[in-house]
């Protein structure tokens, strides 16, 4: 019963992040044709302007076809707002471009370029939140059995900093958990522990203060008041002072589930 409920729950999962990735790519399409219609027919003048049109919804879909060739973002829900950021927001700023220049004598030029720049960006970059949001909350066993990566923000021992703007973060992968800490903009610690590895997990209190990570540099890393999840692993033990401790100990739970299944 419990594996049935979490295929449902998977599917459930793909539905939203389908429909909602589908609503971005008809924003982006959309915009993208009305642009082209407007160069083509020599609507937008002069030849400059109709230039960076074409260079702001060209060269932005191009990088990310390049992009998704070298680095696939596919499995990589997290990060899927920050490349459709990088693709959204030069391509509705040519949109724009172009949408003023249709509309210059109903509306004001700079009016126009901000409404139809805006209001098409914020829809696409909003519907790519859902669907990567659909793929990485809530933290339950399902996500475990998912091929997708599942990242948490790791708490800060400041409790008036909420987790969502902590650097830190730790990564479930299909074959190891990546704990990444980064102290500054320069460097990062990452420790990686592969799930063959893993014997054991549990949530449990933390003794708010108690050291649970130590870098090779000797900076220290204080536990923050609530629960952790405790990995115990071939090499030692290492408690997790991560957000949602329970559903991420449940999603990595399934997650060594899965591995064990695959290496039988």
């Amino acid at each position: 019963m419990m594996i049935f409920d979490d295929e449902r729950r998977v599917r459930a999962r793909l539905r939203r992040a389908r429909g909602f990735l589908a609503a971005a790519w008809f924003v982006h399409g959309t915009t993208l044709v009305i642009a082209a219609l407007a160069v083509v027919t020599g609507v937008v003048r002069p030849l400059p302007l109709a230039l960076a049109v074409v260079v702001f919804a060209a060269v932005p879909l191009g990088a990310l076809i390049r992009w998704e060739r070298t680095e696939p973002s596919a499995r990589r829900p997290a990060g899927w707002v920050r490349r459709a950021v990088g693709v959204a927001l030069p391509h509705q700023v040519g949109f724009g471009l172009a949408a003023a220049t249709l509309w210059e004598r109903q509306v004001p030029v700079g009016l126009a370029w901000l409404v139809f720049a805006a209001v098409p960006m914020s829809v696409e970059l909003t519907a790519v939140a859902l669907a990567s949001r659909a793929m990485r909350r809530p933290l339950t066993a399902d996500l475990g059995r998912m091929e997708v990566e599942v990242l948490a923000k790791i708490r800060s021992s400041d409790s008036r900093i909420p987790a969502m703007f902590s650097n830190d973060d730790v990564v479930i992968t299909d074959k190891a958990l990546v704990i990444t800490v980064r102290p500054d903009l320069t460097w990062k610690f990452v420790e990686t522990i592969d799930l063959a590895d893993i014997a054991e997990i549990d949530v449990r209190p933390a003794t708010a203060g108690e050291r649970w990570l130590v870098t090779e540099d000797g900076r220290v890393y204080a536990t923050p008041p609530g629960n952790v999840v405790r990995v115990v692993h071939r090499s030692g033990v290492r408690s997790i002072p991560v957000e949602d401790p329970s559903g991420f100990a449940s999603v990595l739970g399934a997650r060594i589930d899965v591995f064990r299944e695959a290496a039988a």
